[in-house]
């Protein structure tokens, strides 16, 4: 079995200015050569990135929130990463961004709900014969 070969890059695109002038901050996940990028809910000057170190270099309160902002974001990643691993699941890009977005957690309490009407549902139709209405409301 291959190696696969996963990494996280943060970066920003210069051309891409907002109307305050800032960017924002975007995240490339890399899987064996495919990529897919994440744009994080984080906004940046231009001039206030290195993209060496991707992140900023200065030491006021924003620029310290937001590489405190990327190190738990790529502390997640690599956290989902290592749990679909323990899952014995496949690593895909789309599985590491569903975790990350939420999506796959939302699909999870959907599919508890379902489970919960459908007995609900089993409930009611045995009405009177072994379950009474009050065990149901």
């Amino acid at each position: 079995m291959q190696k696969q070969t996963f990494s996280v890059l943060f970066f920003i695109r210069r051309t891409k200015l907002l109307k305050t002038g800032e960017t924002p901050i975007q995240m490339r996940l890399t899987l064996c050569g495919q990529n897919t990028e994440i744009q994080l809910p984080r906004r940046i000057k231009p001039t206030s990135w290195n993209q060496k170190k991707e992140r900023t270099p200065g030491k006021d309160p924003v620029s310290i929130e937001i590489n405190r902002y990327l190190d738990s974001v790529r502390t997640k990643i690599y956290s989902i990463q290592r749990e679909i691993e323990e899952e014995l699941l496949p690593i895909t890009l789309k599985e590491i961004k569903d975790r990350f977005s939420g999506k796959k957690q939302r699909e999870q309490f959907k599919y508890f709900f379902q489970l919960f009407q459908d007995e609900i549902d089993r409930m009611e139709s045995l009405l009177g014969v072994n379950y009474i209405g009050i065990s149901i409301t």
